[in-house]
């Protein structure tokens, strides 16, 4: 399986245990909101503060499928949203720490498209929340796009172990034709980021994991 390496051995863990987990391993949350109430309450917050309101799956889009992956011990819960809006094709991935977002418009993709920082731009102003009260993210742009994947900084952004809070940072990846926007979930109260395998609770892993069956001798 190809890995994403971008020579920060945290960031290019959160993206492979995000972005490589297929949804074959994801399980639907149908029925299952309540066990899963802290997490989407978390996420909706989250995106509120990451997403421009019109690719807000929290914000009344029809056709919303969620899933969830519940981490062995020591890995990464998730939660996956995937959708369609402002006619861009959208998949959420989520932890306690980061948010990673899909995107692209219906019907295209990188390899085919000749102004790639048009697309990229594009992208930019439907989806990422750039000018807030509490930040301006600007992403310089490259008019070479060989490499891959590519990693692509707000300017001003510090290393991924000095940020204080969410605002400091969000990136743009580029891998294997697709775009990522990747965002931190930094709690300014807390030192360091709490651990990846601790976001759901013991009831709501039990619910979507299955049981081990164990055969007589």
């Amino acid at each position: 399986m190809q890995v994403i390496s971008l020579n920060d051995p945290v960031l290019d863990r959160w993206l492979n245990e995000s972005i490589c987990v297929p949804d074959e391993s994801f399980v639907p949350l149908n029925g299952k909101d309540k066990l899963f109430f802290r997490p989407l309450q978390e996420s909706k917050g989250s995106l509120g503060v990451f997403l421009k309101e019109e690719v807000d799956p929290f914000r009344g889009l029809t056709g919303t499928k969620w899933l969830v992956h519940a981490a062995d011990p020591g890995g990464i819960d998730l939660l996956r949203s995937k959708y369609e809006a402002a006619k861009l094709h959208l998949a959420v991935t989520e932890s306690i720490n980061f948010v990673v977002v899909k995107a692209m418009p219906i019907g295209r993709s990188l390899s085919v498209v000749k102004d790639r920082q048009a697309i990229l731009q594009g992208l930019i102003q439907s989806v990422v929340k750039t000018d807030t009260i509490d930040r301006q993210w600007k992403f310089s742009l490259p008019t070479d796009f060989t490499r891959d994947p590519m990693l692509i900084s707000s300017s001003g952004a510090p290393p991924l172990r000095d940020l204080q809070s969410r605002n400091d940072r969000a990136d743009i990846l580029l891998w294997h034709d697709a775009v990522y926007f990747v965002f931190y979930k930094k709690v300014e109260q807390l030192e360091g980021f709490p651990p990846e395998d601790r976001w759901f609770s013991p009831e709501a892993r039990a619910a979507i994991r299955p049981t081990v069956q164990i055969r007589p001798k």
